[in-house]
């Protein structure tokens, strides 16, 4: 009947199905309190909740639980008093913080149910400062509830729902947490009714000091507890948060190297080796080009672009720096080794796979750009590589062959020549010489290693 009342009490539109998204409470659960949990707790959860979503609004509606036990308390006491009670001020300034207490709950389960524009946390932040605060203003009320586990539990329950501001909480809840324990420390060790106890274990007295001892160590154990537990909710964000960079960095890595830009790719792994919080300024990680021209630059050969550096300069890395820091080591050490090894034996490619990657690039530049294009156009991902291969292989170099011939110029020897080429085809011919087979291979391998570097260098493709 409650659920249903303040179901009423919500907006029009907003009932229990605010979304079409819908979680089913465990079956493991007692047949008698499953539909309680479902209504209370499952239905209230959304589609966008995360883990810590997830875990304050539990907290809220164990909140909701409790509100309904602190009426029926102030209500007991009453009728166990006598109207005689109600008539003193301290029993009137415990029951109306009591129900102003339970009504905060009431109000913070319906506004973080049905009000998803208001924060989660400031709701439940709210609610326990209210409840702390209005228990600090009843302490000095009575010496029958034990309000200093009130105290205990507001800072171990602010933990586990990983509320903000920790210290404020450990150093809000001490001073009320102290007067109550006094309370219950300073009474003399007189019983109405018979305790459970040995007969000679009131024989020793102690000072009200010593005996306030158990209770400071007792909220000394709450507050660590409650460390204990933000370190665990700091550890799983950190995985979480290092899950999702791994993510990241594994699509966007797998999205360069499909287009052969191994330059982006490096740089990208360069970022993602750094700590999550490396805040150092760093806009982004440099471009395919500046890595090339920086680290791969030769002092024998000019620095001619080739056809990856072309792609590079044209395959901008779609995801900030940020996004993939803290990555997990592991992975960016396996994907540091898959580049290294396509940059290894990238210049001994056919042309038809290079020319394929500059076309891919076009080709989704071109589509993402295009304002007439919508989700039905096709993407890098859902084009297939048979019809990039096609296209490459239509301007492959044997296809230009076709097409026109190339005029070829000889140079003599010892002559030298350095220009600045976008595209370029070198012909190398050893000329027959007279020589024992020792000094052949020696000048046949110092060539093939002369070939390979300049490819290398120029990110080019050698072909025998």
């Amino acid at each position: 009947q409650f659920l249903y009342f303040i179901e009423r009490m919500a907006p029009a539109g907003e009932a229990c199905a605010a979304t079409p998204f819908r979680r089913i409470a465990p079956a493991s659960l007692p047949c008698l309190l499953r539909p309680l949990v479902q209504v209370v707790f499952y239905d209230m959860l959304r589609e966008t909740d995360d883990f810590v979503d997830t875990i304050r609004k539990g907290g809220a509606a164990v909140l909701l639980l409790f509100a309904f036990g602190f009426p029926a308390g102030v209500v007991g006491l009453l009728l166990e008093a006598g109207s005689a009670a109600a008539r003193t001020a301290s029993f009137a300034v415990f029951a109306i913080a009591t129900c102003i207490f339970a009504a905060a709950l009431v109000a913070n389960y319906v506004v973080i149910r049905w009000h998803p524009q208001v924060s989660v946390t400031a709701a439940l932040s709210g609610s326990i400062i209210t409840g702390v605060v209005l228990a600090a203003a009843a302490v000095p009320t009575t010496t029958t509830y034990p309000f200093f586990l009130s105290f205990a539990l507001a800072v171990v329950g602010a933990a586990l729902l990983n509320l903000p501001g920790k210290w404020y909480w450990m150093a809000g809840c001490a001073a009320p947490f102290a007067a109550s324990s006094y309370n219950f420390a300073a009474r003399s060790v007189v019983f109405d009714t018979p305790p459970l106890l040995l007969p000679d274990a009131t024989a020793i007295s102690v000072s009200v000091a010593s005996r306030m001892g158990p209770y400071l160590y007792s909220y000394f154990a709450a507050v660590m507890f409650a460390l204990v537990i933000y370190a665990m909710h700091d550890e799983y964000a950190a995985r979480i948060a290092q899950s999702k960079a791994s993510a990241v960095l594994a699509g966007e890595v797998a999205r360069l190297l499909a287009d052969y830009d191994t330059g982006n790719a490096r740089s990208l792994l360069t970022a993602a080796a750094s700590p999550p919080n490396d805040d150092t300024g760093e806009a982004s990680p440099p471009t395919g080009v500046e890595v090339y021209a920086t680290n791969h630059r030769s002092p024998l050969l000019p620095p001619i672009r080739s056809k990856i550096d072309i792609v590079a300069s044209a395959n901008a890395v779609a995801v900030p720096a940020t996004d993939v820091r803290g990555a997990d080591e592991k992975l960016v050490a396996s994907l540091e080794t898959i580049v290294a090894n396509l940059e290894s034996y990238r210049p001994h490619l056919p042309n038809w796979m290079l020319d394929a990657a500059i076309v891919r690039v076009k080709a989704h530049r071109e589509s993402s750009t295009d304002p007439g294009s919508n989700a039905d156009t096709p993407t890098l991902d859902s084009v297939s590589m048979r019809s990039f291969r096609s296209a490459g292989s239509a301007n492959s170099a044997h296809a230009r062959r076709r097409k026109s011939a190339i005029a070829a110029t000889t140079l003599a020897a010892g002559d030298a020549r350095m220009v600045t080429v976008a595209r370029a085809r070198l012909l190398f011919t050893l000329q027959r010489v007279t020589a024992d087979a020792a000094y052949l291979i020696e000048t046949a391998n110092v060539f093939v290693d002369i070939v390979h570097a300049a490819a290398r260098h120029t990110k080019a493709a050698v072909h025998s």
